[in-house]
């Protein structure tokens, strides 16, 4: 009997890649072969032992590099490759199609297909991968369970006053302004915890005359060394971004500020629980102003944030 073949295709940030590894390993487990196209997750090998990652060119011929696959699932993300899956379905020229649709608006995405899944709002991210992946593979349970092992190296909050910061995203409107985090930094400082502000090395030269010189700052070669960090350490602060959701795969305690409680019930880190700290609802948003969507980093204080983790972290 031939093994079946199936392509995963996550959104292009790293967060939803790791949420998308439930599709993957359970589309494993189910007996498919599976690769992820998401390349970076090479530098995570070791901790998804058996998974194949691989990158998508660009303007490829799509049909023609997916032809090999027996089931294709896609995280929409309103790109023009989605877009471009979706008329290569329509034609019949690519293998079976899902769509997993964190939002879904038949305007925009056109008519919904039998294995297309939309997603819940007020479930996370991965329990609606997992909930959709269980239904189109017809396992028995939902499982949230995304291949992550340790490699024999980390030692899990090995470091117990260690709290890694990150302060950066993909995005600069997800970022609690950066002499707050500092501010946090040094308040957790003086309280005998040992603040580490993570950084990419291209984000150095802007951040390191803002930083004192008693807050650590480190880089990392690769996503390994850094899931190592982060697995030693004994919590992790930071905006709405991929280390937060790699801290919850790892059962680290967390706690992610965020500019939105409703967009958060669904893009908040679905593993292990962890602390989401938004605008107090009161905060008006009418239209046009928009103030808590706008204004929203004014509206949650360094000492909310500083007692929010430090409760959490002292569990």
């Amino acid at each position: 009997m031939a093994i079946k073949r199936a392509a995963v295709i996550p959104a292009q940030g790293l967060g939803d890649a790791l949420m998308m590894m439930v599709a993957s390993h359970q589309l494993q487990l189910a007996g498919y072969e599976v690769v992820t196209f998401q390349p970076k997750f090479q530098e995570l090998s070791d901790w998804f032992s058996g998974h194949w990652f691989a990158s998508l060119p660009r303007g490829g011929n799509w049909a023609e590099l997916l032809s090999s696959f027996d089931l294709i699932v896609a995280q929409n993300d309103n790109s023009a490759l989605m877009s471009r899956l979706r008329e290569l379905r329509a034609k019949g020229q690519i293998p079976p199609l899902a769509i997993f649709y964190p939002i879904y608006k038949k305007r925009e995405h056109g008519t919904l297909y039998a294995l297309d899944r939309i997603f819940c709002p007020t479930l996370s991210m991965v329990e609606n991968i997992a909930r959709a992946v269980a239904s189109l593979v017809g396992r028995g349970g939902v499982s949230k369970d995304n291949g992550l092992t340790l490699p024999q190296s980390p030692l899990p909050r090995a470091f117990k006053k260690r709290i890694v910061i990150h302060p950066t995203s993909g995005s600069p409107l997800k970022n609690w302004p950066a002499e707050k985090f500092i501010l946090l930094a040094e308040k957790l400082l003086a309280s005998g915890w040992q603040p580490v502000l993570v950084l990419r090395e291209d984000e150095l030269l802007s951040w390191r005359p803002l930083v004192p010189d008693e807050i650590a700052i480190v880089t990392f070669p690769s996503l390994s060394e850094l899931a190592t960090f982060i697995c030693e350490s004994a919590f992790l602060i930071g905006n709405d971004s991929f280390l937060g959701h790699l801290a919850s795969n790892l059962h680290i305690p967390h706690l992610i500020i965020a500019d939105n409680r409703k967009r958060m019930r669904m893009w908040r880190p679905g593993w292990l629980s962890g602390g989401v700290l938004t605008p107090p609802i009161w905060v008006p948003n009418w239209k046009p102003w928009r103030l808590r969507q706008r204004k929203w980093h004014k509206f949650i204080s360094v000492a909310s944030a500083y007692a929010a983790a430090t409760a959490a972290a002292e569990r």
